[in-house]
């Protein structure tokens, strides 16, 4: 049975167990251009920059009542290495060395491309940040594992500042952000490609067809007790 077969037929055998309560567990199809699942840092980055590319109709969808995830509550502190804001402090930094720490920092065992990428890009990504409102104070810091003071602090606390610029310009682009919202299943087609989801709404399944693709940002699993002690039995309890 497909996970999607056997949510729906929980569902169904939770309503009330009689054939009248089968039809109000259902809503209306929609279709939209792009949906992201998950509202944290990430998704609603994604959001916000595929409302900039595409002009159409983009979804959010967040299982919690409210967006942040896990960055509303970190520390907010990003590591760049940016020449205007380190060299008045005398602070002579590299991508290089920026990749150096962050590759020494997984043990040599993490995707060397991506962690190029990671490093190329954060530039141009803290440029597009502070476009869309972010703001950052002159100072920069070192935190543990950077070997530089390259980390910029936001003027808000946590990731706050983060949330609140990425939702308000999402906001002003007409991105879609509806929170209580978990996601059930992937639907895919014959070939196995996903065009769209199906997800919860008011204990009612629903569902959206997406034109352009779906973007999973669902976050890690540090909220998995089991998972985390699998992976890292030290961190059990």
């Amino acid at each position: 049975m497909r996970r999607r077969e056997f949510v729906l037929s929980g569902l169904l055998a939770s309503a009330s167990g009689s054939a009248y309560c089968w039809p109000s567990l259902f809503s209306s199809e929609e279709t939209a251009d792009v949906v992201i699942v998950g509202a944290g840092g990430a998704g609603l980055s994604a959001a916000l920059r595929a409302s900039e590319l595409i002009k159409g109709k983009i979804v959010v969808l967040e299982k919690s009542k409210h967006v942040g995830g896990s960055t509303l509550i970190s520390g907010g502190y990003l590591g760049v290495v940016d020449p205007v804001r380190q060299l008045p402090y005398g602070i002579h930094d590299s991508e290089e060395q920026h990749f150096q720490d962050i590759s020494s920092n997984a043990d040599n065992t993490g995707d060397l491309e991506l962690i190029h990428h990671l490093v190329s890009k954060s530039k141009e990504m803290l440029e597009w940040l502070e476009k869309a409102g972010m703001r950052f104070r002159p100072e920069l810091i070192e935190i543990y594992g950077s070997h530089f003071p390259r980390c910029h602090v936001p003027e808000e606390p946590n990731g706050y500042g983060y949330i609140s610029t990425l939702v308000n310009r999402s906001v002003q682009n007409n991105v879609e952000l509806r929170t209580g919202s978990p996601v059930v299943s992937l639907d895919s087609d014959k070939s196995g490609a996903v065009v769209g989801l199906t997800y919860l709404k008011d204990g009612k399944l629903q569902k959206i067809n997406a034109n352009k693709g779906v973007i999973l940002a669902s976050g890690g699993f540090g909220a998995n007790p089991a998972m985390v002690e699998k992976f890292d039995p030290r961190l059990a309890g």
